[in-house]
């Protein structure tokens, strides 16, 4: 795995052993020390950081590592309240996106549109539209 595969690896496990019960033998693993979980994940984030910055000297990655840890703090803790505004509603249509979080996704959905009128599969396996009752597949035709 490349620096950049590795990274996205360490920021999708501290994001998701911070949403679960295991975060602290994870803070534990990483080293990180804080008064709060909060405080916990911003310190092992930026060990991620400091580590990564030893071993590369490319400048994509480099600017990309100015922005590691917020964004990861974005995605684990998002803004609630006065402060989220409008972007708290879209807070978990967009919680996963962002450069690094796209650099782990390996999983790829596809769901069907009915040739027809374009609608999207709704359910799963059913492979006549919902709307206007003809195949998704041509080949069922």
């Amino acid at each position: 795995m490349d620096l950049v595969g590795t990274l996205s690896a360490h920021r999708a496990h501290l994001v998701d052993a911070f949403r679960g019960p295991s975060w602290a033998a994870v803070a534990q693993d990483y080293g990180a020390t804080g008064a709060t979980r909060e405080d916990q994940l911003r310190a092992a984030l930026t060990a991620v950081v400091t580590w990564a910055r030893g071993l590369t000297a490319d400048p994509a990655v480099l600017a990309h590592l100015d922005t590691f840890v917020s964004e990861a703090m974005d995605a684990a803790v998002p803004k609630t309240g006065a402060v989220a505004g409008l972007s708290m509603i879209f807070a978990n249509a967009t919680a996963s996106t962002g450069w690094w979080a796209s650099q782990m996704s390996s999983k790829t959905t596809y769901v069907a549109s009915c040739t027809s009128c374009g609608a999207p599969q709704k359910k799963l396996l059913k492979f006549t539209c919902e709307y206007c009752g003809l195949p998704l597949y041509e080949e069922l035709r």
